[in-house]
Order: structure tokens, then sequence, then C-alpha cells
């Protein structure tokens, strides 16, 4: 990375969305064939893969869930509305959950946040999950999905939603502290500065909560 000299690649025959992720000297993303790839960091070379059926005869959103590494598992999710803990060294599903409910969507595209206790992921099926990480079992839920990654500070869960909402919710129980409507555009993902929440509009620039 220092020089920029080329040094390997691999061709996954379909495009990729997702943003690689680099952990235990390999290399993990998501191609829009739903093929979860782990990479060897240093060759390219595929250690291991786990594959989804692409949904056939739904419509899909352009765009790809973005893996996250925690303790020895690596969780990503997939079009077809699954979503999955794999283990690092030997790609061993250690976790599938379909999160799809009802609705004309099932994509889960949004960059998942895990903890020692939870994993916190939006759906494009219309509803935010909170999955217990050791049981995989949905712990709440609530009806506002959108494909943006939530950002938590310890309890506090900063989420923005498809409708032009943006939450504040108890980690616990899901239970909505606060909500502010956007006046106009679809936010992005919040960001926590101290003690602010910074989002983007789609028509109104920056704004500070």
């Amino acid at each position: 990375y220092r020089t920029g000299e080329y040094l390997w690649s691999y061709y996954t025959g379909y495009p990729v969305y997702s943003t690689p992720t680099y952990c235990d000297d390999r290399v993990f993303v998501l191609s829009s064939s739903n093929i979860f790839y782990s990479l060897d960091a240093k060759t390219g070379k595929v250690l291991w893969t786990v594959r989804k059926e692409f949904p056939m005869g739904v419509p899909v959103v352009k765009g790809a869930s973005s893996p996250v590494c925690y303790d020895d598992v690596v969780y990503v999710g997939f079009s077809d509305g699954s979503f999955v803990g794999a283990n690092i060294v030997s790609g061993s599903v250690v976790m599938d959950k379909k999160l799809f409910s009802t609705g004309k969507f099932k994509d889960v595209d949004a960059t998942p946040y895990v903890d020692d206790k939870i994993i916190i992921v939006p759906s494009y099926d219309g509803n935010l999950y909170c999955i217990n990480r050791s049981s995989g079992q949905i712990i709440w839920s609530i009806k506002d999905g959108s494909s943006r990654s939530v950002s938590a500070i310890g309890e506090d869960i900063y989420y923005s939603s498809n409708d032009g909402y943006l939450y504040l919710l108890d980690s616990k129980d899901g239970a909505v502290r606060w909500r502010t409507k956007l006046s106009q555009g679809m936010p992005t993902a919040p960001a926590v500065i101290n003690n602010y929440v910074v989002v983007g509009s789609s028509e109104r620039g920056i704004m500070l909560f």
C-alpha cells in the first residue's frame, strides 16, 4: 500500500459492491452473485466460500453487505434475506438466519453492528433486527428497515430509516427513545461525534442533532 505496486487480483465474474474486510490474514468480500469469499491476503487464493441462491422472480436492490469480523466469526448479509456467520478459518457456518418476513424486497445489504452479545442489522424487508449473537435468535425487531448501518454508543442505537426518520433506540428491547423526521430528502447512516449526531441528506446537505 505504500508503493501502489500491483500484487494480485481475483475475478469473481460478477460486480462487487461490498467493501472488503481484512482480518487474520484474510480478505472477505461478497459478490453480487451471492457468493461470499474468503481470500488469502498474500496471494488472493480462495480459501473458502459461502453460497446462497440468487433470488429469482423478485426485485433485488443494487448493493451488498460489507462483512464484519468479531472474535472468530465473520458476519454478512445476502440478497436472499439470509444473515450468515461463518468461522473465519474454516468457513463453517455457525449462524444462518432468514430475516425476510414480508414485503417487496428481501435484501440484507447493510453492514451489521456486532458486539459481545448482540448483532443489529437492517433489512430491506421493512425491519430492523436485533439478534442474540450466541443463539442466533431474534431478540426484537422494529418495522422500519433500510440499507443503512446503525451507530451504537453503549446501549444507544442511532439509526436512519427508509422513510426519512432518524431514531434513537434502546439496544435492550428496541424501544424508541426519540425519532425525528427530516424535512426533506433521505438520510445517510448516522455518525455520532461527542454529544452530537450527524447525518447527510439527499436534499439538505449535512445536518447536526
